[in-house]
């Protein structure tokens, strides 16, 4: 399986089935609780460049 087969299989899931892949991708790809936990926390310090100045670099 490649990984272009993965996302034409994900693109092919409706909303529901992706949304259930999204919440249990970190337990397939064997990211701990904990990891998640500090992603979930860094998020906030990422806010600041939320902004209308920074837009161009969001499809980066």
């Amino acid at each position: 399986m490649t990984l272009k087969s993965i996302e034409k299989a994900v693109k092919s899931l409706n909303l529901k089935e992706q949304r259930k892949l999204l919440t249990d991708l970190p337990l397939l790809i064997h990211i701990s609780q904990e990891d998640i936990a500090r992603l979930k926390v860094s998020e906030k310090s990422f806010q600041f460049w939320d902004n209308p100045e920074d837009s161009i670099y969001d499809t980066l």
